[in-house]
């Protein structure tokens, strides 16, 4: 039976909502828990009492909707529910060496917070990447990246695929894309260390709320980031003597040198950037794509539920 709180424009509105929040996540063969729908629901705030009243009520399970084994999915994409499996069963394997190489990187100077991104972070992972956003100390993120790098390599020998692909300063922590690709990024991440500045970059990125307005706090409680990794006194020396003026001078040549390496070697891309503050090393249009995908099924979802509404 549904929530007596909601009207019965506001019931329609939380449907059109919850079919909108299993389209987005049906793009990645990702059916949904009840507690999912609730903290991913597109742009519409809802206790997860009412969304569970409105999963239970009338046809809309039925025919709009499928339920099995504790996931909803769409419609015809039952088998999104075996894909899911899995690979939560993939990601469970990994998890370990992405905390251990998070950990590793943590310590290294420079860097402030360290986060898995991507499909690990949800736990739908198909293969043996690990994606990581990695926040570093201003003014030194170019020559920060490249002491991660020895880490991706040393990972890479012991046949773990570390992908660092997206470093900010702090100096650059408010996104400047704006959608709902951009959102479930931000939201599903999961902070390994710098909790303090994960906190702080929730909080001056909450134009998130916009889309994804139940996403608060941690996106999972199994993992509880530390607020910074201790660092031994020789990662302390090595920042002390990198913070020198001439080591600046370093900064500015290595930083000019990858840029130019990448223009050359990547493709043109409108997700790529790189400057001062950030290196983004997303060529593949990814987000692009997505968000082009969902907006087309959205449109078609949105027509079969305003005709069978």
């Amino acid at each position: 039976m549904l929530d007596v709180s909601l009207t019965t424009s506001d019931q329609a509105a939380l449907k059109r909502s919850i079919i909108e929040t299993l389209t987005y996540a049906d793009i990645f063969d990702y059916p949904l828990t009840l507690d999912e729908i609730h903290r991913y629901l597109v742009e519409e705030h809802a206790t997860i009492e009412q969304i569970h009243g409105v999963l239970s009520s009338d046809s809309l399970v039925s025919e709009k909707i499928v339920e099995n084994c504790a996931y909803y999915a769409l419609p015809g994409r039952e088998q999104t529910i075996e894909t899911r499996i899995l690979r939560s069963k993939i990601a469970l394997d990994l998890w370990p060496a992405a905390i251990k190489y998070g950990e590793m990187m943590a310590r290294l100077p420079f860097v402030r917070m360290v986060a898995v991104t991507g499909s690990l972070a949800v736990d739908n992972e198909n293969s043996n990447d690990i994606d990581y956003l990695i926040v570093t100390k201003i003014g030194r993120l170019w020559m920060c990246r490249g002491l991660v790098i020895l880490v991706v390599r040393w990972a890479r020998l012991q046949g773990i695929v570390v992908c660092p692909n997206y470093l900010i300063s702090e100096n650059a922590l408010l996104i400047n894309r704006r959608d709902l690709y951009a959102a479930h990024e931000l939201i599903q991440m999961v902070p390994l260390s710098g909790f303090d500045i994960y906190k702080l970059m929730r909080a001056v990125n909450n134009w998130t709320d916009k889309f994804l307005p139940n996403a608060g706090g941690l996106p999972r409680t199994s993992i509880r980031p530390q607020e910074r990794i201790a660092q031994n006194p020789l990662t302390r020396f090595a920042e002390w003597i990198l913070s020198s003026r001439p080591a600046g001078l370093l900064e500015k040549w290595e930083m000019k040198r990858k840029i130019r390496k990448f223009k050359q070697l990547m493709p043109a891309s409108e997700e790529a950037d790189f400057s001062e503050d950030w290196c983004k090393g997303h060529f593949g249009e990814y987000g692009k794509q997505t968000m082009k995908r969902y907006e087309e099924r959205a449109q078609v979802r949105h027509d079969i539920v305003e005709i069978r509404m």
